[in-house]
């Protein structure tokens, strides 16, 4: 996986708040994606349909559509509006950082 298809995120289509962002590349295929999230805090919720939800202490969900691996950042509601997008690029680069650091040490 390159670096421009890690940091392909865009506002989801139907979000005109810029609450929800879009990964199309297949980060849930990642070695340690699913350990990276848990040990940066997130918990998991109830699984809904195709869908992996983690939420961390902010009330920010990272979402995993299980049929396609396709990632979304969902922000807080909390979240300022000129923060929303830097918001969403530093979650998806806290968890892509942590992968990689976690691929090197083991």
């Amino acid at each position: 996986m390159g670096a421009e298809e890690e940091l392909e995120l865009r506002p989801a289509n139907g979000c005109i708040k810029n609450l929800t962002w879009e990964c199309h590349a297949n980060l849930a295929a990642l070695p340690g994606f699913l350990v990276s999230l848990t040990e940066l805090g997130y918990v998991e919720s109830a699984p809904l349909a195709q869908l992996r939800r983690f939420t961390n202490a902010s009330g920010d969900e990272f979402v995993i559509v299980l049929t396609s691996g396709r990632c979304q950042v969902r922000l807080s509601y909390l979240t300022p509006g000129p923060e929303r997008e830097q918001r969403a690029r530093a979650i998806l680069n806290d968890v892509l950082t942590h992968c990689r650091t976690a691929a090197l040490v083991s």
